[in-house]
Formats: C-alpha cells, sequence, structure tokens
C-alpha cells in the first residue's frame, strides 16, 4: 500500500513507464521526501514553495512481491495441513501465485512495439515503442549501424570499428517538444500537410496524471568526431520527431542529416529501435468510419496481407477492435491512425509479445475454482446442520 501511495505521488512529475520501472519493476526504490511535501501542497495547504531534501530506501514491487510469495508458500509448508477441507484455499493460493508469477513474466518478458503502414506498403519490421537507437546508414549500400539507447548517456564518449565516426553524447532527452522555429535552430521539422516550420527544443518528461497525455519524444545532443581524434564534424540534436514511424506518425518531416567522412556518405538518424522479422506484412485497405452526422469515430479497421517466408504462411487477415492478427507470438491490435487530406492515408498497429499473456486469465479462473469449492464446502456443511 505504501509504495502503491508513493508511486502515484512520483507520477506528478514523471511518466507512468519511469514510474512502473522505478518503483514497481524494480528490487528497491529511493523514494524523495519531496513526495510528502507534494502531498501536503495539494491536501493540507502546505506552501507551494515547500521544499525537502533527502530521500529513503523502500523496498520495490519485486522484493515486495518476492517476499510475498516467500511468505504463502511458507504458510502452507509450515502451517496449513493438506486435506479435502482445505481444498478451496490451496485452490485459491494457486490462483494467487499465477497471479503474480504472471506479472513477473510480463516485467521481464513482455515487448511493446508497433507498425505503421500506410495504403499499399509493407513493412518486415516493427519499433519498440520504449527503445530507441542512432542509426548511421550509407545510403550507397543501405547498410545501417545502429546505437543502443543503453550506450547513448550524458558524458560518454563511443568509438567502435564498424561507426564511421567517434561520438560524444553531451545530453539524453526524456522528452522534446516544439516552438515555431526562429531561425538558426539546429533542428527544424516541418508539418506535413501545412508547411509550418518548428525547432525541437528538450522538455520536461511528461507526467503519469496529466489528463491530456502524450508520448514523451526522446532526443539526445551529439558530437561528431572524426575517428580517432578530437576533430569536430557536427554537433546537433537528434530527436523522434523527424523519425516517420516516431510518436508524431508522419504528421512531420525534416532534411536528412548526412555526413562525410573516408569511408563515405551516412545519414544519421534518432528512430525506435527496430527489430526485424521473417515476415512481411502489406496494408491493402484502411477503413474509418464514423457515427452518422459526427465526427465521433465508430470503427477502425485494416484488411492487411501476411507473408512468412519461413513457415509459408499466406493469408489476408482483417484487423479491428477485439479482433487482432495473432502470428509468431506476436498480437497486432488496431491502435491508430495516419492522417491525410481528406481521409486517413494509413494505419497504426500495435505489436504486443507477452508471453505470460494467459497467466491472469488462468489465475482468475483458478481463484474462480477455489471460492466455489470453499464456500461450496461450507454451504453443504450449513445445510447439513440446519437439516440436523
Amino acid at each position: 500500500m505504501v509504495l502503491v501511495f508513493f508511486g502515484t505521488l512520483a507520477q506528478i512529475d514523471k511518466g507512468t513507464w519511469t514510474v512502473v520501472d522505478q518503483y514497481f519493476r524494480s528490487w528497491f526504490v529511493w523514494i524523495p521526501v519531496q513526495l510528502l511535501a507534494e502531498f501536503g501542497k495539494r491536501f493540507f495547504d502546505l506552501r507551494a514553495d515547500t521544499t525537502w531534501q533527502g530521500s529513503f530506501l523502500f523496498p520495490g514491487g519485486w522484493l515486495l512481491g518476492g517476499l510475498m510469495l516467500v511468505n504463502l508458500l511458507a504458510a502452507h509448508l509450515t502451517r496449513f495441513k493438506l486435506s479435502w477441507r482445505r481444498a478451496g484455499i490451496i485452490t485459491i493460493h494457486l490462483g494467487v501465485i499465477l497471479l503474480m508469477l504472471g506479472e513477473l513474466v510480463t516485467g521481464l518478458y513482455a515487448v511493446e512495439s508497433r507498425m505503421v503502414l500506410q495504403i499499399g506498403e509493407s513493412g518486415s519490421f516493427i519499433d519498440h515503442s520504449r527503445r530507441i537507437e542512432l542509426s548511421f546508414t550509407n545510403p550507397q549500400t543501405g547498410q545501417s549501424v545502429t546505437v543502443p539507447q543503453g550506450l547513448l548517456r550524458s558524458g560518454t564518449r563511443i568509438s567502435h570499428a564498424e561507426l564511421p565516426v567517434d561520438i560524444e553524447v553531451t545530453d539524453f532527452y526524456k522528452n522534446t517538444t516544439l516552438k515555431p522555429a526562429s531561425g538558426g535552430d539546429d533542428l527544424e521539422v516541418i508539418i506535413s500537410n501545412s508547411g509550418g516550420r518548428y525547432c525541437v527544443i528538450p522538455a520536461p518528461e511528461g507526467s503519469g496524471v496529466k489528463s491530456e497525455q502524450r508520448e514523451d519524444v526522446p532526443g539526445v545532443r551529439v558530437r561528431l568526431l572524426a575517428k580517432g581524434s578530437e576533430k569536430l564534424l557536427a554537433d546537433r540534436l537528434f530527436s523522434l520527431w523527424e523519425y516517420r514511424n516516431g510518436p508524431a506518425v508522419r504528421q512531420f518531416f525534416s532534411m536528412p542529416f548526412t555526413i562525410s567522412t573516408n569511408g563515405g556518405n551516412y545519414t544519421i538518424l534518432l528512430r525506435n529501435e527496430r527489430i526485424p522479422k521473417p515476415y512481411t506484412i502489406t496494408l491493402l485497405n484502411f477503413e474509418h468510419s464514423k457515427y452518422a452526422g459526427t465526427d465521433t469515430p465508430k470503427d477502425f479497421a485494416s484488411t492487411v496481407h501476411l507473408t512468412d517466408r519461413e513457415t509459408g504462411d499466406e493469408r489476408e487477415v482483417r484487423i479491428w477492435m477485439n479482433h487482432p492478427l495473432r502470428h509468431r507470438g506476436e498480437t497486432f491490435y488496431q491502435s491508430g491512425t495516419i492522417p491525410g487530406e481528406g481521409k486517413d492515408s494509413g494505419t497504426v498497429l500495435q505489436v504486443v509479445r507477452n508471453p505470460g499473456w494467459l497467466l491472469p486469465y488462468l489465475s482468475c479462473a483458478v481463484v474462480a475454482i477455489g471460492m466455489l469449492i470453499h464456500f461450496g464446502m461450507n454451504l453443504l456443511k450449513f445445510t447439513s446442520r440446519r437439516g440436523a
């Protein structure tokens, strides 16, 4: 209860996923004392400029869940006797254990990503929703070298034989935003349908309690150096606002940033981490219907053609609400649209891989059966005593 309380307060200035990772999918968490001050400001008229320093260590979700699991197993081993009379309680506790294991599997192995397709476009990769990478692509060969997010830390220097340059990471930003361009900005994006120009600037991480929440758009400022030297080739901010499949979903575009080195020309882009797939999905048609006389969406549906090169699986599927496409352990949900002039020009499919997706359903079923057994046995005892 205490962890949930502070995790909720932490979303005043942190994103939901940041809180999930720091508070609930961790062994320990340092909780700022300032959160108590923020609680006091909102419920007990504490002065708005009140600042309390320091933090305290508290067990995270994984540690608490592990201790609860150990406690439950220990109780059955030392206190509860195995008998038919306790069949209901044992079954209920088994369901609770399955639920806890389901969250563990989800936290460790679940991956959420997306696939963005315009009508007639094919895709053989998905974009990880929560991880990014800095890519260097040779336009002549089409080959790319990528730097994963784990290395893009402020103050880090990155050197690798396959990279065309050395990289100094000046700053990593969890979020960036847009403002009207004023000229001389190092990163500008243009609205596709109107031509309006905006520049990208750092922004605080979006909080988890805003009524109108949008996805954070990470960015990174780097200095690109000639390999093995201190010669500065470029100093630039890169952001997901530039990426066609990023959170802006093809509403903006920018001129590709290219750098020349001894190894040739390279286009540099910050993008979501790409996960290549052995299958291809082609968007054949996209439907977006509205309720008559209103602009309220009624239905979204994507008709796609799936071709799997390895298994030979080939089929046409219509994806719509509560009717996803399932293939190779991944589930494709209808998630969003690509805005176009007059009508939507494409689809955004959310792609989820979760090996533990069945465990919560199984857990609820086992708990329900356990409750039926437990209360059914008590009902029979009650009715037999009443009959006597």
